[in-house]
């Protein structure tokens, strides 16, 4: 049987998920009872908010089940995640959470004991590169599939990363320019993806901080991909979209947004928590905010939706 794809990407995130909500004793304090979140927190000693996106995780996995707010455990989870059940096995889970870190050994053990040392260069370059394999796995297609952009010509990709969703969108529509804008040592990586398909001429690299330099005025789009996650970064970045668009210009954002209001996907439930691990003091934002965000900066939402089993996609146009 081949492994799923799905199962592989999200494999690392949801294997922390079960390590982090044993640890917290997460299903024993649920037992056979059914309750909300805040109450959960209380028990286990967490912040709610934070707390949150690990139950939403736990319900997406079937380990947990959601009934107007409350959780209560799945069938599975009060078999062997339920201290004091016969066939419980937590304590085995914890002594794998234990171990956990000794596994980051396992390629130097196999390599006769070299050692693999990794720099934040090295490291900023692979999170490039594996934005791009995401792309590439439908997600630069959806995008180009789901816009419509033969009215323009000039286009500002804020944060491009590799140029993934540019370059799709260039090969699409020949008269299109885009100025792509991110950081330096970001920008070092994207050119080789830029040249390899001879787009050097119509996506022009520019280095820029996204929250405070001004954008190139007077363009008919601005795409915001896999970009704008923290709440609090939101205001200054759509104030300068909304400075260099034309009036009926249109703006284009695409992410991995959980909406606790709706159905949102298993990915973008586990993204929320990988977004806490690497910045605990950020307010991670949904589709709701992000929504009303839009909104009050003068934009009028056109499309907003989900775009691929991951994603979801905003549309809106400049008032």
């Amino acid at each position: 049987m081949e492994p799923s794809l799905s199962l592989l990407m999200t494999a690392p995130w949801t294997t922390m998920v079960v390590f982090t909500a044993v640890r917290l004793n997460l299903f024993t304090v649920i037992g056979d009872q059914s309750l909300t979140g805040n109450e959960i927190a209380l028990k286990t000693d967490s912040d709610s908010a934070k707390l949150d996106p690990l139950l939403r995780s736990c319900t997406a996995m079937g380990l947990l089940e959601n009934l107007d707010n409350r959780y209560r455990n799945s069938v599975f989870s009060l078999k062997y995640l339920v201290e004091g059940s016969a066939t419980y096995v937590g304590d085995l889970i914890k002594l794998q959470g234990q171990e956990w870190i000794r596994w980051t050994d396992l390629p130097a053990i196999i390599q006769g004991g070299k050692t693999m040392p990794i720099s934040l260069e090295d490291m900023h370059r692979t999170f490039i590169h594996a934005m791009n394999n995401l792309a590439n796995l439908g997600e630069a297609e959806a995008l180009a599939a789901a816009v419509d952009l033969w009215d323009c010509t000039r286009l500002v990709d804020v944060g491009g990363g590799a140029g993934s969703y540019s370059i799709r969108l260039c090969q699409k529509y020949p008269d299109l320019q885009v100025i792509l804008l991110d950081r330096k040592e970001t920008l070092q990586v994207t050119r080789d993806y830029v040249l390899k398909v001879s787009l050097q001429s119509r996506i022009i690299l520019r280095e820029a901080d996204i929250e405070k330099d001004s954008y190139p005025d007077d363009v008919d789009a601005v795409l915001l991909s896999d970009v704008i996650y923290d709440a609090q970064i939101v205001r200054p970045v759509l104030q300068r979209v909304h400075e260099c668009l034309k009036t009926g210009g249109k703006l284009i954002i695409r992410g991995y947004y959980a909406d606790p209001a709706g159905i949102d996907t298993l990915f973008s439930r586990l993204f929320v928590l990988q977004e806490l691990v690497f910045d605990p003091a950020q307010e991670v934002l949904t589709l709701p905010v992000l929504r009303q965000r839009v909104d009050e900066w003068g934009f009028q939402i056109v499309h907003l939706g989900q775009l691929t089993e991951r994603s979801q996609i905003l549309i809106a146009r400049k008032i």
